[in-house]
């Protein structure tokens, strides 16, 4: 087995083999699970600041096949270095998503392993997490409907945009996370308008699921609106 390490130029140390064991952390009770996802992103205190932990877990029916194993055919081609690439680009152009630490792959054969690390973004919860809660303002959606704008004007098209990756920041301010599989500037056409898509089927999915048992979900109509007002 070998392990490939990157990370952030900025960091005041080399990070370590336990820096990316979950294990590690929860042996220490320094790991929190985050809501979310696939359950695969963990709260952790790296050298006194808030990071997040992420393995990469696959979803569907190759889940009970491969696990958390990816078919390794070059580095340039594994999940964790192109969504670093991505990273990078939106953080150049100053879209907020949080910074990322650094990444592990760990080969074996001719599968690998990986895990992320990210800066922890203080927030308020996940756009789905807010509105069960409570309604958002209209102009909090036309926000929202701005921010995807810019990220598509940026070129970046997440590969997931659903309501459990976006984050409502206590600053008041929305943030993107999650960019596995994101890719920039797309050559298939319509790109644009299938991220909007699979938002707006995630917030109705949610919704749905939410009334079948009987909570409150506040998201309707007038709401899409005001993000595809915003978005324009």
């Amino acid at each position: 087995m070998s392990q490939i390490i990157k990370q952030a130029e900025d960091l005041p140390r080399p990070l370590r083999e336990t820096d990316f064991d979950i294990d590690y952390w929860q042996q220490r009770n320094s790991a929190q699970a985050l809501d979310g996802g696939r359950g695969g992103s963990w709260r952790i205190d790296l050298d006194g600041q808030a990071a997040v932990l992420r393995r990469y877990l696959r979803g569907g029916a190759m889940a009970g096949l491969l696990g958390d194993r990816y078919l390794w055919l070059g580095l340039t081609q594994s999940r964790p270095w192109k969504e670093w690439h991505v990273v990078r680009h939106v953080v150049g152009r100053g879209l907020p998503t949080p910074p990322l630490i650094g990444y592990s792959i760990e080969r074996s054969g001719m599968y690998y392993r990986a895990v992320l690390l990210s800066r922890f973004q203080p927030n308020l919860g996940t756009l789905a997490g807010v509105i069960e809660q409570g309604e958002l303002d209209a102009s909090d959606w036309r926000e929202l409907g701005g921010l995807i704008r810019r990220y598509h004007q940026a070129g970046v098209c997440h590969a997931d945009l659903n309501a459990n990756n976006i984050l409502l920041g206590e600053d008041g301010d929305f943030h993107l996370i999650d960019f596995d599989k994101a890719e920039l500037s797309p050559s298939r056409k319509h790109w644009r308008e299938a991220n909007l898509k699979r938002l707006r089927r995630s917030l109705c999915k949610i919704s749905l699921q939410c009334q079948q048992e009987g909570q409150t979900f506040h998201f309707n109509e007038a709401d899409w609106q005001e993000l595809l007002a915003g978005y324009r």
